[in-house]
């Protein structure tokens, strides 16, 4: 098991990751509502093509940069959650302990790598 200390450290790092995320998250939302209004604004959108395509290339951009955060995000509180419930450290999986090596590599890990990889190939 996870000692205290470690699990404290763990927890630290999720909560200062789960505050750098929604930062992001605002953040490209307020981008992504900035560039909405550019796009409606006739005067800051050329009629050109080129501009037109990169302008919702970068809203794309915004909208999968905010989709990853998100998941990341859900990741993290589901994390924090178990820490809560005291089944931080357990894979969701098999109920084993999780190696202390990945939960300081990955805080939010919730399964073994042996169930990680099986989880990708189905």
């Amino acid at each position: 098991m996870i000692d205290d200390v470690t699990r404290g450290k763990l927890r630290q790092r999720l909560e200062e990751e789960r505050d750098r995320l929604l930062s992001e998250l605002n953040t490209a939302e307020r981008d992504y509502k900035e560039m909405t209004a550019d796009q409606m604004d006739e005067n800051t959108v050329s009629n050109h093509y080129g501009d037109a395509g990169a302008h919702l290339e970068e809203l794309d951009r915004i909208a999968i940069m905010q989709e990853n955060t998100q998941e990341l995000l859900k990741q993290v509180e589901n994390a924090l959650r178990r820490m809560d419930e005291g089944t931080y450290g357990l894979s969701e999986v098999s109920g084993k302990e999780i190696p202390q090596d990945r939960l300081e590599a990955l805080p939010q890990a919730t399964r073994l790598v042996g169930e990680e990889e099986e989880q990708i190939i189905r």
